[in-house]
């Protein structure tokens, strides 16, 4: 049979496969061309860990989980996030703290924060 979290996490993948085309189409109807291949992918990794778990590829699973992040890390770092940058960017704070700094002033900053954006 398979252990069962195994096709909690099938479902769960399947589920927001499903969702995603509408959930995006609904608010960022210009930008659905960018999530399709994520839902595709989810829907074939979803698929794909419903067969390893009934054949008992406990291995093939492992490596398909590690694929799934994986992918959907660097997807999403070199897709989703420079879609996003007009939206979520730094520059109006920037603008902000170079206007009020003098030359020569340091910024301290508190706290731990991403300097990607930066």
């Amino acid at each position: 049979m398979g252990h069962p979290s195994l096709y909690v996490l099938s479902g769960s993948v399947f589920l927001a496969a499903m969702a995603m085309p509408w959930v995006i189409s609904a608010k960022f109807p210009s930008y659905i061309w960018y999530y399709l291949p994520i839902a595709f992918f989810s829907f074939g990794a979803a698929v794909g860990l419903v067969v390893f778990t009934r054949l008992k590829y406990y291995g093939a699973i492992f490596l398909l989980i590690i694929v799934m992040m994986a992918g959907g890390f660097f997807y999403t770092l070199r897709v989703i996030f420079p879609l996003s940058t007009p939206y979520k960017s730094a520059r109006f704070i920037c603008q902000e703290i170079t206007s009020r700094i003098q030359p020569g002033e340091k910024l301290a900053l508190y706290g731990d924060f991403e300097t990607g954006s930066l």
